[in-house]
This record gives C-alpha cells, sequence and structure tokens, in this order.
C-alpha cells in the first residue's frame, strides 16, 4: 500500500505539481485540438500551440499579479 501511496504522490507532483492551472489547461488544450482535428484536420497543427501558448501566458499573468 506504501507503494501506490508513493507512486500516487509522484505522479501528482510531476504532473499537477505547484500549477494544477497549466495541467487543466493542457488537458484542454489537447481536447479543443482533438476536437479542431476532427472538423478540419489542418486546424489542429494551430490550434495547439497557440492554446497552450494562450493557457502559459494566462498562466503567467496570473501569478505575476500574486
Amino acid at each position: 500500500m506504501r507503494f501506490v501511496k508513493s507512486l500516487f504522490q509522484f505522479l501528482w507532483d510531476f504532473f499537477i505539481g505547484d500549477t494544477p492551472e497549466l495541467f487543466v489547461g493542457a488537458c484542454l488544450a489537447v481536447g479543443v485540438a482533438w476536437v479542431a482535428h476532427r472538423v478540419a484536420p489542418s486546424m489542429a497543427i494551430f490550434v495547439l500551440p497557440v492554446s497552450i501558448a494562450v493557457v502559459v501566458g494566462w498562466s503567467l499573468n496570473r501569478s505575476r499579479r500574486r
């Protein structure tokens, strides 16, 4: 049981860490890119980098205001 707890704690720190909004934003960006790929496959190439840049910019702006 201790191994499972340690593994979960490692995965939490690795993926979520200090900024859970980046993890959620990245998951949403991948979801938006997947939907864009289903609608117009050529759009997914542009949607993912733009949405990640928006999420990172939002996170930096949020942390700067704190």
